[in-house]
């Protein structure tokens, strides 16, 4: 891979918000700055979820992916 990673945080880093009441079959719901919903699956992303930020080599557009750690919550993040 050739995109550069720039950094690493908890969902509410980045402007993500937990949305708890819109969570579904799809999993457990986030919603991002630009009112985007990311639904994530993962069991660990119950409570909240480690993000990565990476620039892509390409198109040099910076973009956010679940990352694979930490696995679990803080003991204690930030509610909504």
């Amino acid at each position: 891979m050739e995109d550069e990673f720039l950094s690493s945080g908890w969902h509410w880093t980045y402007g993500w918000v937990r949305r708890r009441l819109l969570d579904n079959a799809d999993g457990y719901c986030y919603e991002a700055p630009d009112g985007d919903l990311i639904y994530s699956d993962r069991p660990t992303h119950r409570h909240a979820a480690f993000l990565e930020a990476w620039r892509d080599a390409d198109t040099k557009e910076a973009y956010l992916t679940f990352s694979w750690v930490p696995r679990h919550a803080p003991l204690r993040f930030r509610a909504e």
